[in-house]
């Protein structure tokens, strides 16, 4: 470390001549070119710049979500009048009725109607049970 000039931390440099004015001026709009007015607010203000990006990320959600839907919605559209074609309709019926088979197994596999009744049935016993005791 001999031979290098050490630098006392936290003290300001003085600048070895003064400023003209319009070097003063020039680096005062450099200064308030940069944003840093703007930095500076959105650190004391933090949802000043949350705020807007929240709302912003909702809708382009929600704008992602309504176009799928309607792409979605369209190509189904498309599938549907293209079932009724001789020879595309032949084709993609075996993959309609393996879909439809699915859909029903479903259907039946999450029917808790029969669930719930019973559960009530057995309910309304212990209820029973507990009044005769």
């Amino acid at each position: 470390m001999r031979g290098m000039r050490s630098l006392k931390r936290n003290q300001p440099q003085t600048p070895s001549r003064k400023l003209t004015k319009k070097e003063l001026d020039q680096f005062i709009y450099a200064i308030e070119n940069t944003g840093l007015e703007e930095f500076t607010d959105f650190i004391r203000k933090p949802w000043k710049m949350i705020w807007p990006n929240l709302i912003a990320g909702i809708t382009r959600g929600l704008g992602m979500l309504i176009g799928a839907t309607i792409v979605i919605a369209f190509i189904s559209w498309m599938l549907a009048k293209m079932i009724d074609l001789p020879l595309i309709g032949e084709s993609l019926e075996p993959y309609i009725e393996k879909v439809q088979s699915e859909f029903d197994k479903y259907k039946e596999a999450t029917n808790y109607k029969n669930d719930v009744a019973r559960i009530e049935g057995e309910l309304r016993e212990i209820k029973e049970v507990l009044k005769n005791k």
